[in-house]
């Protein structure tokens, strides 16, 4: 063999490797992208399962994470974010350590009032606060969007309130009755 045809070779067995390379790298990359989806859409552990549907299949204690996802994914409300404990604090005028667990889900588009908040609650101490600063947030919304949009400024009129076992289920959008449904529904079969 000729030395240009060794230099062909080389440089096609190089190509070769280069691609199975980057295709094990794209593979790699494509394994992390599901993996993250499965945790986002459809994970599973000891206590619950969340399909892609967003139902909650219940076969243990669950927490106010768990009940705000799939009351949220359920509705199919669009684009949500999940608040943190400092945003909690801002929005609700309550710090994360006044309730046993927390979970409250916002439209990302500040002309949408829809929102989804569960409080788990420990104490009739700790009810009491709570129930007191989801009223004032519902003062909040309705001074918004009283003039910002009356649809909107409708469904906060309709928003549901509601409390079972421990939790308290604080929801506005479309189908509030639907949401207080998903709440009772989760909580039943826990």
């Amino acid at each position: 063999m000729s030395l240009k045809h060794r230099k062909t070779v080389t440089m096609i067995s190089v190509a070769a490797v280069c691609v199975l390379a980057a295709v094990g790298a794209l593979l790699a990359g494509y394994q992390i992208y599901l993996e993250k989806k499965q945790q986002e859409y459809s994970f599973t552990t000891d206590t619950y399962e969340i399909t892609e549907s967003g139902d909650l299949h219940v076969s243990g204690p669950v927490d106010a994470h768990q009940l705000a996802s799939s009351i949220t994914k359920q509705l199919k409300s669009g684009e949500t974010v999940e608040i943190d404990c400092k945003r909690l604090e801002s929005i609700f005028g309550v710090q994360g350590n006044e309730c046993k667990s927390f979970s409250v889900y916002l439209a990302k588009k500040d002309t949408s009032a829809f929102e989804v908040a569960v409080f788990e609650f420990s104490s009739a101490e700790q009810k009491q606060v709570l129930l007191q600063a989801i009223q004032r947030r519902k003062a909040q919304k309705l001074a918004s969007f009283r003039e910002l949009n009356q649809a909107e400024y409708s469904l906060v009129q309709q928003a549901v309130v509601a409390e079972q076992d421990s939790f308290l289920l604080f929801a506005v959008c479309r189908t509030p009755q639907k949401a207080q449904d998903i709440f009772r529904e989760v909580l039943k079969g826990s």
